[in-house]
């Protein structure tokens, strides 16, 4: 338990040096990534469309004309005389306001020069015009695709019908001709262009998508208008027209009121003006039938009294007028919604002051319509409420004043009647003469006085002036805002990194397998005596008297770390095995028994793979009586060694036909007889057995060997199989238990500092003079390129 405790403190244990010398195989890919993505990010930021921002800024004056001063009133009724600049900022980018503009640029109308990956908008100075003599459905759009041919000549695309520019053509939209303008062709990327129309609504659709109208802070009485574009000249005129738009609908909603009320003085005027025609016309039909010319002189003293009456009832007169012509505008079901025309001569305040107000309610709920607010809102239900009430206390107070009107012209009329009774001297002509003039008179005074009103309401909405005032025109940013170099290539950067690292992190996450020597030593605390290099060589046997390969001084290294593990041994055993097929047991047993032989000692090779034996075959030696033939009785011990060629000492015993229960073969007393007979004719005993992970071969052959070599392969032995040798390390099932890195790749992500089996002080490195180099052209191009991304 100690032991794995230790071992997991050994394995958590983090090395700046170990994590370099790890990961840095991986450099290449993350540069070849970087430069990937930052070739990318070039060819998106060339072929994007560059986007400007141009800017307007717009002051917005409050309002304050429009109230009566009288604010109780003004907070029941939801009216607010100061502006509203959310509602304006909702007005600016509203589609009938856009619409305006887009009538004002001509916008329905745009052009587009075709290039090899991106169309560019021409505006202002398009080579061409399409000049729309008759449109068969106006609420949906098209466009057109046409090639230029040359100076005079066109064709839509995929036709091959030529026109002529001012040719008369139909369609399914329409009837059309296309003119050529002042603009050259030869100003264009190519000669492919596209002529679209929308109708007015979907243009200001598409430009109100783009506007932001924004307020800088809530102090603030400036809105900034921005829009985003192509085209920096179409931005900077969308914004200029928009606020010159809106000045001019400022000015007409003001004036909304004086234009009412110069519409109804004009339709009085008219009315007055023929019935004063027709009093005048019988005036002078009464004098010339009559012979009436001067009554001054038969009538002065007795028309003086009748006279002063009389003008006090003809003002009496007026004033009725006045009041039924203002109770039948009320009542008239066509003027429910406008506005009463004031300073009538009315005379009495408290009128007064009800018309002010109903005309207030009657502006206040025109600016809400205006301002796209439904008529099912309750803000228009409170403004409709609040006008019929006002209309109601109108009417009766017109009713009221008319009653005391009446009673003050009835008094008159008693004391006209006096005066009547004094000039019955008066011939009847004369009376009758001042009848007719006294209904002129009226009807004159009247006139005149619509006039005069209409004349002043006339200067007023010509002395109007915009709410509004433009603080700064149209101004475009410096560099586009759209695509941002900076954060494309800082994203390029962030992906070119981030790609590798996790494609990295993904591959450690799930790799099992042992790729590193301190992999192994994070796992188990079992010796690591050598490591052998990747081996290109078709035969096994690597190692022979006079070759300096790197490789063969790799095994001669572990001979010699051999030592340290069998002080004192004579004729030592050593046990070679694996967790599972395909570590290179084989190998590292037939060379190991190679590099022990080269120094003279008598060395022989027991082949107990029996289920895979490979010795052999890896030697290309005939295959002949071996172990099993021995144990089953048919051949003797003396017969079994077989002398491996060009190796002297060096010897095999082959495992013989493979039994059908190895495992119980192995149990037979004999195998006593053959590690007896071994040690007694041979200075040194490498015995190759089957892998531990998979079979119990060599935990029972383990009783006769001195130690045990664990043959761990780089990029194929499971971490979890490691996990086994080292509790078979703590628990001392083999005997003195070794560990042999195979098949190390350079540049694989292994040694690095470890160097290639050099724990021991005896790490060398490729390039030197110590060993054969390996011959120029042994591996392909491929193979080298593999290597270095290893």
């Amino acid at each position: 338990m100690e032991e794995r405790i230790e071992i997991q403190k050994n394995r958590s244990a983090f090395s700046p040096r170990e994590f370099i010398f790890k990961y840095i195989k991986y450099v290449p890919w993350i540069f070849l990534s970087l430069a990937i993505m930052y070739i990318l990010a070039y060819v998106r930021l060339r072929y994007s469309t560059e986007i400007f921002s141009v800017k307007g800024s717009l002051l917005i004056k409050n309002d304050k004309t429009r109230g009566n001063g009288n604010e109780k009133f003004e907070d029941i009724f939801l009216f607010n005389s100061s502006t509203n600049l959310n509602n304006e900022r909702e007005i600016l980018k509203s589609r009938p306001m856009v619409m305006r503009v887009v009538g004002k640029l001509g916008l329905q109308m745009s052009y587009y020069n075709k290039g090899k990956i991106k169309s560019t908008r021409i505006y202002k100075n398009s080579p061409l015009q399409l000049d729309i003599i008759s449109l068969k459905d106006s609420l949906s759009g098209f466009s057109f695709n046409i090639t230029i041919l040359d100076d005079n000549q066109y064709t839509f695309t995929n036709s091959t019908v030529t026109k002529n520019f001012g040719e008369i053509f139909e369609n399914s939209h329409g009837v059309f001709r296309i003119l050529k303008t002042n603009y050259s062709f030869k100003y264009y990327a190519s000669n492919e262009y596209v002529i679209g129309w929308l109708p007015r609504e979907s243009a200001a659709a598409e430009i109100s998508g783009g506007l932001k109208v924004v307020q800088e802070n809530d102090y603030s009485n400036i809105l900034y208008i921005t829009y985003e574009t192509p085209s920096i000249a179409l931005g900077e005129d969308i914004i200029n027209a928009l606020m010159q738009e809106y000045d001019i609908w400022n000015i007409e909603d003001n004036n909304k009121m004086a234009f009412n009320i110069l519409k109804f003085i004009d339709e009085r005027v008219d009315s007055i003006k023929q019935e004063l025609e027709g009093i005048e016309g019988n005036l002078k039909t009464y004098r010339e039938k009559n012979q009436v010319i001067d009554l001054e002189a038969q009538s002065n003293f007795f028309f003086n009294s009748y006279g002063e009456t009389d003008k006090l009832l003809s003002e009496q007169e007026v004033k009725l007028k006045i009041i039924d012509m203002v109770m039948n505008y009320l009542g008239n079901k066509e003027n429910l919604y406008k506005i009463v025309p004031p300073n009538l001569m009315l005379t009495d305040p408290t009128l007064v002051a009800l018309i002010t107000q109903y005309n207030q309610l009657q502006l206040a709920r025109e600016s809400s319509l205006a301002s796209n607010i439904p008529l099912q809102n309750p803000i228009i239900k409170n403004y409709e409420v609040s006008i019929e009430r006002l209309r109601s206390d109108i009417v009766e107070n017109l009713r009221n004043t008319r009653e005391s009107y009446v009673i003050a012209r009835n008094d008159l009329l008693r004391k006209n009647q006096q005066a009547q009774s004094l000039i019955k001297s008066v011939p009847g002509k004369a009376k009758q003469l001042l009848d007719i003039e006294r209904q002129q008179k009226i009807k004159q005074e009247l006139y005149v006085f619509l006039l005069t009103k209409k004349e002043e309401t006339a200067i007023t909405a010509a002395s109007t002036i915009s709410n509004s005032r433009v603080v700064e025109s149209a101004t475009p940013s410096g560099a586009p805002i759209q695509p941002n170099r900076r954060t494309i290539y800082l994203t390029a950067f962030v992906f070119g990194l981030a790609i590798p690292i996790g494609i990295i992190v993904l591959k450690e996450y799930l790799n099992d397998k042992i790729t590193t020597r301190a992999d192994v030593e994070h796992i188990t605390n079992a010796p690591i005596i050598g490591e052998v290099g990747h081996s290109d060589e078709k035969n096994a046997l690597v190692v022979t008297g006079r070759t300096r390969k790197f490789i063969a001084e790799q095994f001669r290294i572990i001979r010699t770390n051999l030592q340290y593990i069998l002080t004192r041994t004579e004729k030592p055993v050593i046990l070679v095995t694996s967790s599972f097929s395909g570590e290179g047991k084989s190998f590292i047993s037939t060379n190991m028994g190679a590099v022990m032989a080269v120094t003279g000692k008598k060395t022989v090779i027991l082949e107990f793979d029996i289920r895979k034996p490979k010795i052999l075959a890896g030697l290309d030696l005939t295959r002949k009586a071996g172990i099993t033939n021995f144990i089953v009785g048919s051949a003797s011990l003396e017969e079994l060694p077989i002398a491996v060629p060009n190796i002297k000492d060096l010897y095999i015993i082959p495992c013989g036909p493979v039994p059908p229960n190895p495992a119980e073969l192995l149990l037979d007393p004999k195998i006593k007889e053959l590690f007896a007979f071994v040690r007694k004719n041979f200075d040194l005993v490498i015995v190759d057995t089957a892998p531990v992970g998979l079979v119990s071969d060599a935990i029972i052959l383990s009783q006769n060997a001195d130690c045990t070599l664990f043959i761990v392969r780089q990029n194929y032995t499971f971490k979890k199989q490691v996990i086994m040798i080292n509790d078979m390390y703590v628990s001392q099932k083999m005997p003195r238990i070794s560990l042999v890195i195979n098949d190390i790749r350079k540049g694989g992500g292994y040694g690095g500092y470890y160097g290639y089996g050099y724990g021991y002080g005896y790490g060398y490195g490729y390039g030197t003079d110590y060993f054969e180099e390996k011959k120029p052209g042994s591996s392909n191009l491929w193979d080298r390129i593999k290597n270095i991304f290893r």
